[in-house]
């Protein structure tokens, strides 16, 4: 089993935390849910899109796991930080795309979460 260190491996800034003029970002839950994460990553992969390796940092007491999340459409970030949750940005067609998607899978009965997603801002 590979170290946690191994699978978050701090790697060169990837220009991950910039999001571009006009980008929405919502707040998708607690950034420990890790159901919410794997419905994410479902509706990214029924997208025909893709998840790329976690980037990890620490900043002080708060932990951020980000990841660049490709679709055919174009790309959003998804971030996991301590005190501000799991949270979602990029182009708002985009976004809402997903949201729906990840909607869906609570409308159908999936084991995770009950409630939709909210649409908060962050």
């Amino acid at each position: 089993m590979r170290s946690l260190s191994a699978l978050f491996r701090r790697r060169a800034p990837s220009g991950l935390d910039a999001d571009p003029p006009g980008a929405t970002e919502v707040r998708l839950g607690d950034e420990h849910d890790d159901a919410l994460l794997a419905r994410v990553r479902a509706a990214v992969r029924a997208a025909g899109g893709q998840m790329g390796r976690p980037d990890w940092g620490v900043g002080g007491s708060q932990e951020i796991v980000t990841y660049r999340v490709t679709l055919p459409e174009g790309q959003l970030r998804l971030r996991a930080e301590t005190y501000v949750g799991l949270s979602l940005s990029g182009p708002p067609v985009l976004v809402q795309t997903l949201l729906s998607s990840v909607n869906e899978s609570v409308a159908k009965g999936s084991p995770a979460r009950t409630e939709p997603v909210s649409k908060w801002p962050v």
